[in-house]
């Protein structure tokens, strides 16, 4: 859907045949309604060339540059379950849960917002749906590319857009899923909304986020944290963020100051 206008469909413009589900190397995607240029760099769209609107938070920026991007999975995320939930968390153990919650099937269309390295979108793609990874960070969206690339994944695209001005038309999607990053946006209220938006009738989102801490020292660690942008709510202030935006808590497992969430339209 065309971020300006909101029409639906946007022609690609490029210079050799595309696959399914495939973006060129080089190019545009054009809105042949209001004439919008929406340019493609490394097999990467970009939906959000012209919005300021919903820019990205201090915790945010640090996506876009060296080492964030590169250092990102390889040291932090290979870590940070284990680390925030207390006990033993590898990644295969959280890809493992994200398969059994969010049961996604072939055919499908599934957003992995806030996509950051692509963890998440990488993982489901197995199952054989489309997966469209979201973020606003051109650094984090180039490391998910590369990794696409270096594992093969099939069927996965790359978009830049925001979280909370999605650029899919209403009720277009079969699931959504998120992890961290959903913490450090400006209006969790509003990403919430907007998933609902795009989810279909039955839909589903599936999260992972953080908590608030409970204990003095994580206090003190989430309160600098906070000064860059990144939000912490208590389970209860999530909920109500979600049930305010119209999804239904269908499940949810809180280990340390992780909290996992199976939200259903």
């Amino acid at each position: 859907m065309c971020p300006n206008c909101h029409a639906e469909g946007l022609r690609l413009s490029a210079n050799r045949p595309l696959c399914a589900n495939e973006l060129p190397e080089y190019g545009y995607a054009v809105c042949d309604t209001c004439q919008r240029l929406y340019p493609i760099a490394a097999g990467i769209l970009d939906l959000a060339v012209y919005d300021t609107t919903f820019a990205l938070t201090l915790a945010g920026q640090s996506n876009h540059f060296f080492p964030t991007p590169q250092w990102y999975e390889r040291i932090w995320r290979t870590r940070a379950l284990t680390l925030l939930t207390g006990e033993s968390f590898p990644v295969a153990r959280e890809m493992q849960w994200l398969d059994d919650w969010t049961q996604v099937r072939a055919g499908e269309y599934v957003i992995d917002l806030g996509t950051s390295t692509g963890l998440y979108a990488r993982g489901l793609s197995k199952h054989g749906a489309t997966l469209c990874g979201v973020d606003l960070a051109w650094g984090m969206l180039r490391e998910a590319q590369h990794a696409i690339r270096r594992e093969q994944r099939a069927g996965i695209v790359l978009l830049r857009a925001a979280a909370e001005k999605l650029p899919f038309r209403a009720e277009s999607m079969d699931a959504v899923v998120v992890g961290g990053s959903l913490n450090e946006m400006r209006s969790i209220a509003a990403a919430l909304q907007e998933a609902l938006r795009v989810v279909r009738p039955g839909g589903r989102m599936v999260t992972m986020s953080l908590g608030k801490a409970y204990n003095p020292r994580g206090r003190w660690l989430q309160k600098l944290a906070g000064a860059s942008g990144i939000q912490f709510p208590t389970v209860s202030e999530f909920n109500t963020l979600a049930e305010n935006a119209g999804w239904k808590i269908a499940r949810q497992e809180l280990k340390g100051i992780v909290l996992f969430s199976l939200l259903t339209k």
